[in-house]
């Protein structure tokens, strides 16, 4: 491990962050807490959930010492570089907004990443002033090949191109589908997204912005759906899109 590994806490002890480790069908690792143990830059020194049992289990399971049941005692008393929001949808923007205050320099938050648009901006707001690395786990976005369509293991890709028949328009056009050469962890993924984002400054793969448009999208459907599937226009989340 790195003499300069960043310290990392844990917010919500769950499924994702901790307990499908032990789940014997899945890769490993198999979540948050896998990942980051597994990161030759990252040591997890803090979990926080309210829940006494998983706190325990957690303990035992990574060897962690400080626990907490609210987040702010945790960030408040520990020097953390780097803290993984995995708790109830419900309380991501108040945990992220508080991790950035607190100077953590990257942020990984469960997806979706709040529960309406104007939390999402606040939090990536937060973020941007603070200058805190921001990572939304839409897992899919690091899991190679994610291919199969439907169930039947073939997979089609399209692009837009311009138009052969008609001047001025574009079209869909079928491309070779990429193939890749084994299979990548997206926990692993997200995770070394998340530090190459701290150290570099540059954008990752799936960032707040990314999490705010798609809960855009999500709540889109919503509204189509409320209006019996009639169409419904998103407007452009932030200037990248």
């Amino acid at each position: 491990m790195s003499a300069r590994a960043y310290r990392v806490g844990i917010i919500g002890l769950g499924r994702i962050a901790s307990l499908l480790e032990d789940d014997p069908l899945r890769g490993k690792p198999a979540t948050l807490a896998g990942a980051f143990a597994a990161h030759p830059k990252a040591r997890i020194v803090a979990g926080c959930d309210i829940n006494t049992e998983r706190r325990g289990l957690f303990a035992r399971r990574w060897g962690v010492k400080k626990l907490y049941a609210d987040f702010h005692d945790m960030l408040a008393r520990e020097r953390l570089d780097i803290v993984a929001v995995a708790s109830w949808t419900e309380t991501h923007a108040e945990a992220v907004i508080a991790a950035a205050r607190a100077g953590a320099r990257g942020i990984y938050c469960e997806k979706p990443i709040a529960i309406n648009l104007a939390q999402a901006r606040r939090m990536i707001a937060a973020c941007r002033r603070s200058g805190a690395a921001m990572v939304v786990g839409h897992e899919r976005r690091w899991a190679r090949p994610y291919r199969a369509i439907l169930g039947n293991h073939t997979a089609e890709l399209y692009e837009t191109r311009p138009s052969g028949r008609y001047s001025g328009f574009m079209e869909l056009a079928r491309v070779p589908f990429p193939q890749w050469d084994g299979e990548a962890n997206p926990y692993v993924g997200a995770v070394d997204g998340l530090i190459r984002a701290m150290e570099t400054g540059e954008p990752p793969l799936s960032s707040g912005e990314d999490g705010l448009m798609a809960l855009e999208t999500i709540m889109a459907m919503y509204r189509s759906a409320a209006k019996g599937g009639a169409p419904v226009r998103i407007a452009p989340a932030s200037p990248r899109y």
